[in-house]
């Protein structure tokens, strides 16, 4: 886009950003500032899609996820091969041709050739059975191929007899359920203490109000919400909301639940509030004073903006079971698509745990050793 001189967006980005072939001056957005940096790391992770007649070169053309064939191969190429097209080393059914190719290079594809070569069982064995770490991660790639295969068979199925739209977050899903596997079923007591905590939602210190906030997405009926209630140092009910939202993934939940409740300590005039919400993730995106590109930007940079607006404000992290009260109302506007409450008096489903709150009641909590983190 920065070097071509017309088409696409190119016309639209040189007539928005350039006047008389000069720069606007401070014409340069977030946006553009992002496109920019991410050139490099769309030129690392592209390649080129080929068939069986394609006339890509086989050795300086990256075709594979891996870079170029030739970047793998030491020591110089016979001669003539490096004039070599894809099509004259494939037949149709893609499996490279050997007398192609000179004995050094054989080698390197093996893997390649046996990628295709494979038939549909020995494939799935093969990659079920491969231990290897996945590239840049901490899992293994059979655990995640498995996980991708069952969550594959579940959205068909959905597609197919629920008629509900693929999923564009699925290697998303999956890699979280990988994680999730790694850390809880095969690896449980990796360097961590467990142990069996007390805890309890404090009151705020004198003259302080307290923000609690929760977000719930429920992935099987495609609905999500958020919700969150203010107290003041007494533990009494100050206002409390409940709102259905569309939110993809838990973390852009638990923004909008920070944001809505951000809005709610300002249209009452609060100077002073500590404002407490289960998801650490959270809490160190809107803490970082580095921008934030991407689907949940909007929301962080709301945020930032939002807590800049309190005189005095306190973010921390506090366990599930210590953001009850949020947790409930967060469920309520979980429940329908079409929901936005502010509720002034206490609905009866929150009365019961707000007066556990208020009576300091400890609920036990199975936890590994560590602090929480907190900003102010």
């Amino acid at each position: 886009m920065e070097n071509s001189k017309s088409g696409g967006w190119a016309d639209v980005l040189s007539k928005k950003y350039m006047v008389r072939h000069a720069r606007k001056p401070k014409a340069h957005t977030r946006a553009w500032n992002a496109v920019k940096i991410g050139i490099s790391i769309c030129e690392k992770g592209s390649k080129w899609t080929v068939d069986c007649n394609s006339s890509l070169s086989f050795w300086n053309d990256k075709w594979l996820n891996i870079g170029t064939i030739r970047s793998l191969i030491e020591g110089p190429l016979n001669q003539g091969e490096s004039e070599v097209c894809i099509k004259e080393v494939t037949m149709d059914t893609g499996i490279a041709h050997q007398q192609s190719l000179s004995g050094s290079k054989q080698t390197a594809l093996h893997s390649l050739k046996k990628s295709f070569s494979d038939d549909l069982v020995v494939w799935i064995k093969k990659n079920a059975l491969d231990s290897s770490k996945v590239h840049g991660k901490n899992y293994e790639w059979c655990t995640f191929f498995l996980l991708g295969l069952w969550n594959l068979w579940l959205q068909r199925n959905r597609m197919a007899f629920k008629q509900q739209p693929p999923n564009p977050n699925l290697v998303r899903v999956v890699e979280m359920q990988t994680r999730e596997l790694l850390y809880c079923v095969l690896e449980p007591n990796t360097g961590k203490d467990r142990h069996l905590k007390q805890v309890q939602w404090l009151k705020p210190s004198a003259g302080w109000h307290k923000l609690n906030t929760d977000g719930s997405v429920v992935s099987t009926i495609r609905l999500s919400g958020c919700g969150g209630l203010l107290r003041d140092c007494t533990g009494q009910w100050v206002v409390g909301f409940a709102k259905s939202i569309n939110a993809s993934s838990s973390i852009a939940a638990e923004l909008w639940a920070l944001k809505e409740g951000l809005g709610l300590c300002l249209d009452r005039g609060i100077s002073a509030v500590e404002i407490e919400l289960d998801a650490t993730a959270a809490i160190s995106l809107v803490s970082s004073n580095v921008n934030t590109n991407g689907d949940l930007s909007g929301l962080v940079d709301d945020c930032k903006e939002l807590l800049l607006c309190l005189p005095q404000v306190k973010l921390s992290h506090c366990f599930r079971k210590a953001n009850f009260c949020a947790d409930v109302l967060a469920k309520l506007g979980s429940t329908s698509a079409d929901l936005s409450l502010v509720f002034v008096p206490p609905l009866p489903v929150i009365l019961q745990p707000l007066y556990d709150d208020m009576m300091g009641v400890c609920r036990s909590r199975l936890c590994t050793t560590g602090a929480s983190a907190s900003v102010s």
